[in-house]
């Protein structure tokens, strides 16, 4: 059996009239199956353009704790890449916006599942603020729950993407499979690396992710596995 489930909800907004179209999303979403599915073994869901009440459907779903197959799992993964806004949302496939803490980390804070480690992956903007401009500071959140944050930018920044093409999701989902074979024990210390790595980078410098840690070390070498199946929905 797998050990863990990744969610993986990635939008293009093609059919928005409000929304520009965001071409690497999808690609975002592959790299994270790649990694998690493919190489770690996960268990995998995807789902393409989700409306905001089909979003919150999903996660609701993961995180009832009466479903079998949720309370096998070691660890649970959300990735998500499109819009973001400030206050803690993102952007649903039909522009409305879908509330981080309530709706991605609420229905995974209870039950058989408080206690699992929950990483959670956003590219997606924060706010409007120039990198530019960058002021640096601790984004606000719960001090406590058992998960990881993993994010593209900083509160109220803008998460930018290169020539079309996402940087920063990518990057993680590639590390997370190269480091898991070169040293690497935790999934924060892959995310630090790659923090750093855009901090020091030229090319990179006015993209700043942050992560935000309230459960402690969450072992590679536990979460892997060789054996996964793949669910995507429609």
């Amino acid at each position: 059996d797998a050990n863990g489930l990744v969610v993986i909800l990635t939008n293009d907004y093609e059919s928005s009239k409000d929304l520009y179209t965001l071409k690497a999303c999808h690609k975002d979403g592959d790299e994270m199956e790649e990694t998690f599915a493919k190489t770690f073994g996960f268990a995998c869901f995807r789902k393409y353009n989700a409306t905001s009440s089909e979003t919150k459907a999903v996660l609701k779903a993961v995180g009832n704790s009466n479903y079998p197959a949720t309370r096998r799992y070691k660890c649970i993964t959300v990735a998500f890449s499109g819009h973001g806004t400030a206050k803690d949302a993102v952007v649903a496939n039909d522009g409305k916006n879908v509330d981080i803490y309530e709706h991605f980390l609420g229905p995974l804070q209870k039950g058989q599942l408080n206690n699992v480690p929950k990483l959670f992956f956003f590219d997606a903007c924060r706010g409007s603020l120039d990198m530019k401009r960058l002021r640096w500071q601790k984004s606000p959140g719960p001090e406590e729950g058992g998960y990881v944050l993993a994010y593209a930018t900083m509160d109220g920044y803008l998460a930018y993407a290169g020539r079309g093409q996402s940087k920063w999701m990518p990057k993680v989902a590639q590390k997370l499979r190269d480091l898991s074979q070169n040293g690497a024990k935790t999934v924060q210390d892959v995310v630090r690396k790659v923090i750093k790595e855009f901090r020091e980078n030229p090319d990179l410098k006015y993209r700043c992710p942050e992560i935000i840690d309230t459960y402690g070390p969450v072992y590679l070498s536990q979460i892997a596995n060789i054996h996964g199946e793949s669910l995507h929905g429609k």
